[in-house]
């Protein structure tokens, strides 16, 4: 590779110095633009990005360019096809952003604030610099680039302005610095372009002067400016801040104290007034990074972040309004900076949890929503899905007013869950803030139905109230469950945390006991309503599950005992609706089902060494009420699986259907010791002997076994200490 690569360089050096004679000045000056703007074809994954022209004609589209980085990202962190067939990563990995209008800082706060498990830690480790993942090609500009070879071959006729503003724009672009800056200064006093100037304000920063303080070439850049009698504009200003924030960042990131740009940035955007300059939202991006950056020097403890952003909200709302300028529509042309502002803005709105800052949070958000749609504001996928990733959060973490009821605080909950469903699947923080927010209701209503129980007097607002919060909360929280199951491919060897904890919310919840009301109708643990959903969820779990048994390992399951246990409770609540004598013909096939479900659940566990007596005694309950308490055959079958477990849990000892299992036990040994049963054994045929006995007396004898041992089995539970599950 390197052989051809130098013969094609020599090729190129000679094709430069035959056609030297014949190329015109106007050919040559288009090429080096051509050159300059590409990086000489080197210009890297971020290529399009940094393109100079204002008319794209036919490069990518806008929705391309929108999901180009979240495409990158994915092309070089994804393992290949059989990997991804071996195991399944329930989150993307997001990229490790910048400190400032990322989520990398984010991650920061929130990992003080709500402690981080196993496999939030995992999809940390996978994570990456977005450097390492974008640089596929060199993208930086050397001495020895096409571009600096026609520079250098053309000496006499690539020397213009023109031509040294091109050169200034890829250097400056393409991670040349201190070249960019050496040709202005050889440039001296031609009338370079306006781009030229932004573009060496843009970086220096990266100069290897400006590391420690970036202001001085800030300064320069504007007396250059100034010298070409110039007038800035507002991508002037912005590339200045732009410097400020990124010389700030750099600081941060080698572990030393900030410089104090914060009033120097303040001071920039008043000249731009002053000079009747509207700052853009470029601006306002770059202006608050600079800001909050700077926040860890002492001295810019008074720039109040609150305040400031609520001042740049103020000012693009006003104007937005007044139509001065219009508000941006698809059609204009914006800058990187630009596409930067709705992630910066939220990321500052986001803080704090007090109520100011949540203001501002929805302030930012409807400035993107409320007036027409300007989701085009985003700069990508990734930088949308951040934003409203930080939205929500700030969202569900804020107190709600001291006046809203509980249902309003429950709808207002699902309301955000339903808009930016997307968004909550894919983040496992975001999940366990919005299941946080439902699983409180469910608390509030299981305590209030408690005391319900035992008697006492309670408001009946405040139980209507409570019990219709509790009823769409868990509602949801089962809609959560079901969408998570649509949209995976396939169960992950576990469970992310998340649906885990939701999971365990119903395994508490028991449908039976009623609390009659003079006046209401009886009350319930869970609503009807949320007894349907949960048992929709809980069949979405049994069919994906046997899709993928065979599939599975006989020592792994996706599932664990918990969950197997709260999965069965699921899909067998709306039984406890469906128990009554006269049963219609659709209450009695929702409860085949159900027990079909929950069957298959059981004994899908048990093949993988799953096993729940809890989940068992649950569809034991629920065939014994459903059925008239009658001993059908998977009565019988229960009974065998719980006498078969090697021990019972505390939890099965101490459930309330314990007393009437044991009375069960009873009638089923009275069942099989009648004289009318002995007598019908000892009339059968010797041609159905088997060991000695007919097959019914095999069967009567391992059913009395099958009862002996279960009697033993409890009894010795209830003596020792029983493990927990």
């Amino acid at each position: 590779m390197t052989h051809y690569t130098s013969v094609f360089e020599v090729s190129y050096c000679q094709g430069i110095a035959v056609f030297k004679n014949n190329w015109d000045e106007d050919t040559l000056h288009r090429l080096l633009d051509l050159q300059c703007a590409t990086n000489s074809g080197c210009g890297g994954p971020n290529f399009f990005e940094n393109l100079p022209f204002v008319d794209r004609g036919s490069l990518p589209d806008p929705e391309e360019l929108y999901f180009a980085e979240e495409t990158r990202l994915h092309r070089s962190t994804t393992p290949d096809f059989e990997e991804i067939a071996a195991s399944t990563v329930e989150d993307a990995p997001l990229p490790k952003e910048e400190l400032v209008g990322s989520s990398g800082d984010e991650e920061a706060v929130l990992a003080e604030e709500d402690p981080v498990d196993e496999e939030e830690a995992v999809v940390a480790a996978e994570e990456v610099e977005p450097d390492q993942a974008f640089s596929a090609e060199p993208s930086t500009w050397h001495r020895g680039c096409p571009a600096e070879q026609l520079w250098a071959a053309h000496s006499d006729v690539l020397r213009t302005p023109a031509a040294y503003s091109a050169m200034i724009c890829g250097a400056a672009r393409f991670g040349g610095a201190d070249r960019a800056w050496e040709l202005a200064e050889e440039a001296g006093s031609m009338a370079l372009s306006l781009a030229a100037y932004n573009d060496l304000l843009r970086c220096a920063h990266a100069c290897s002067d400006a590391r420690d303080n970036a202001w001085p070439r800030v300064l320069r850049g504007f007396k250059l400016l100034r010298a070409s009698k110039l007038a800035p504009n507002a991508q002037t200003f912005a590339s200045a801040l732009y410097t400020l924030s990124q010389n700030c960042l750099k600081q941060l990131n080698q572990g030393e104290t900030p410089a104090d740009y914060a009033d120097k940035a303040l001071g920039l955007v008043d000249e731009a007034r002053r000079l009747g300059i509207q700052p853009t939202m470029g601006v306002y991006a770059n202006l608050l990074r600079t800001v909050l950056n700077s926040r860890v020097r002492r001295s810019t403890l008074a720039y109040r972040m609150n305040d400031l952003l609520a001042d740049v909200l103020n000012d693009l709302e006003t104007r937005w309004k007044a139509n001065n300028p219009p508000p941006p529509c698809r059609a204009d042309v914006f800058t990187l900076d630009d596409y930067d502002f709705a992630g910066a803005a939220m990321f500052c709105a986001t803080l704090d949890d007090s109520p100011l800052y949540i203001q501002l949070a929805q302030r930012v958000y409807d400035l993107f929503h409320k007036d027409g749609d300007r989701r085009f504001l985003f700069r990508s996928s990734l930088e949308a899905r951040r934003f409203y990733m930080r939205y929500l959060y700030a969202k569900l973490r804020a107190p709600g007013p001291s006046d809203q009821s509980e249902v309003d605080v429950v709808k207002a909950t699902q309301t955000l869950y339903h808009q930016h469903r997307q968004v909550v699947l894919s983040n496992q923080r975001t999940r366990l803030a919005i299941i946080k927010k439902l699983k409180s209701a469910n608390s509030t209503w299981a305590d209030l139905f408690a005391k319900a129980r035992e008697g006492q007097s309670l408001d009946a607002a405040q139980l209507s109230d409570a019990q219709a919060a509790n009823s769409l909360a868990l509602t949801t929280l089962a809609d959560i469950i079901f969408d998570y199951i649509a949209m995976a491919a396939r169960l992950p060897p576990r469970l992310p945390m998340s649906i885990s904890n939701a999971l365990l919310t119903f395994s508490f919840i028991d449908p039976w006991p009623q609390v009659s009301i003079l006046g209401q109708a009886p009350l319930r643990a869970i609503s009807e309503e949320g007894a349907k959903s949960a048992s929709l969820t809980a069949k979405a779990f049994c069919e994906v599950i046997s899709l993928q048994e065979p599939r599975i390992s006989p020592v792994q399951f996706p599932v664990s005992s918990p969950e197997l246990t709260s999965i069965i409770r699921m899909s067998l609540f709306i039984t406890a609706f469906n128990a009554s004598e006269a049963q219609t013909v659709s209450q009695r096939e929702a409860n085949d089902q159900a027990h079909s479900n929950a069957m298959d659940l059981l004994l899908a566990g048990q093949r993988h060494g799953k096993f729940t007596d809890v989940g068992a005694t649950e569809i034991l309950r629920s065939c014994w009420y459903t059925s008239g308490k009658q001993l059908t055959p998977r009565v019988w079958n229960l009974l065998e699986y719980l006498s078969g477990m090697k021990y019972l849990t505390s939890r099965f000892l101490q459930h309330p259907f314990l007393g009437e299992l044991m009375q069960i036990l009873d009638v089923a040994e009275q069942s099989l010791r009648l004289p009318s049963a002995a007598s019908a054994y000892s009339q059968q045929t010797d041609s159905r002997m088997v060991s000695g006995r007919t097959e019914t007396d095999a069967e009567t004898f391992n059913r009395l076994q099958v009862i002996i041992a279960l009697r033993r089995k409890i009894s010795d539970s209830q003596l020792d200490k029983a493990p927990q599950t």
